[in-house]
């Protein structure tokens, strides 16, 4: 399924993910610095940006602000796809040399799919809900776009991350991929990257992520997640909302493992109410009274 008209027609060679976040922002700005240097054809090149529908606006922001253009100078294609249903259908929501929007979401989010099953993303195994929402489609993209064909595709993972491509390289089932990752043959660890793009651009660039996702808590960034949180009380209350249904459905379904989302705004400070009162907002809608049994194993 296709929500726009496709660029296509070239034999594209190199995929690059763009995620928005700071390490492929900055891989890819520093590649259009030079791209024959860093042996990148932009003719056959594809950046592909996988939608979750739940990204934060001040990143959506900054890559239209500051990378569309540089897209747009160079004329490289941006392929911006979404899942179009739970199903593994996917929608191609923009495909440009001249791209003039970060589309925000597709058919179908994230968000869509645990609003539905009534849970929140949760913190143990491997992230699924990446998989789900990046990964498959991506790779159900690619498939379409290149076929049988050799591919080399680039992975912004940082310096730090060496076990994150390890693990990227072994979990790939497509023996015509070759898996690059520049960051790490750069040594571009996380505050490089984010060096770089404050220097040309002037802007600290946030990190990328769903705005209910899980994982601040063990990143150590929950002190900044909280942050804006308080800056869009909106997308507070709507996240709160969606942790106060899996909570309601199942007692330990919180955001945070043992911590829940709630406990950390108090009603006795003042940065704290607009949340709050947004979080009150979000409850005023028609609720559903449902008989939860579960299964336990025979001990």
């Amino acid at each position: 399924m296709s929500a726009g008209s496709r660029t296509g027609g070239e034999d594209v060679e190199l995929v690059i993910n763009w995620g928005l976040g700071v390490d492929s922002t900055a891989y890819l700005v520093k590649m259009l610095e030079d791209p024959a240097a860093h042996g990148v054809d932009l003719a056959r090149t594809m950046v592909l940006h996988e939608l979750t529908g739940s990204e934060w606006p001040a990143t959506r922001a900054h890559a239209a602000q500051y990378v569309l253009p540089l897209l747009r100078e160079h004329r490289v294609r941006l392929v911006q796809v979404s899942r179009a249903s739970r199903s593994l259908e996917i929608a191609v929501m923009d495909d440009s040399r001249q791209p003039e929007r970060i589309v925000k979401r597709g058919p179908w989010a994230l968000e869509d799919e645990y609003e539905s099953n009534g849970t929140v993303p949760q913190q143990g195994g491997i992230r699924l809900c990446s998989l789900h929402a990046k990964g498959e489609v991506g790779d159900a993209l690619v498939a379409e776009e290149i076929g049988d064909r050799p591919f080399r595709q680039v992975m912004g993972f940082n310096a730090s991350e060496v076990g994150r491509s390890l693990r990227d390289g072994a979990a790939s089932k497509n023996p015509l991929r070759q898996g690059v990752y520049p960051l790490i043959e750069w040594g571009w660890g996380r505050e490089r990257c984010e060096a770089f793009l404050y220097d040309r651009f002037g802007v600290k660039w946030e990190k990328s992520y769903c705005t209910f996702c899980c994982f601040p808590v063990s990143m150590g960034a929950m002190d900044a997640h909280l942050e804006r949180m308080r800056r869009h009380p909106d997308i507070a209350g709507r996240v709160l909302r969606l942790e106060y249904t899996s909570v309601s459905l199942n007692p330990k379904a919180r955001l945070f493992g043992r911590r829940s989302l709630l406990e950390q705004f108090d009603p006795g400070r003042a940065a704290d109410r607009p949340v709050l009162a947004a979080f009150e907002e979000e409850l005023a809608c028609p609720w559903a009274l449902y008989h939860v049994r579960r299964i336990l194993p025979v001990a």
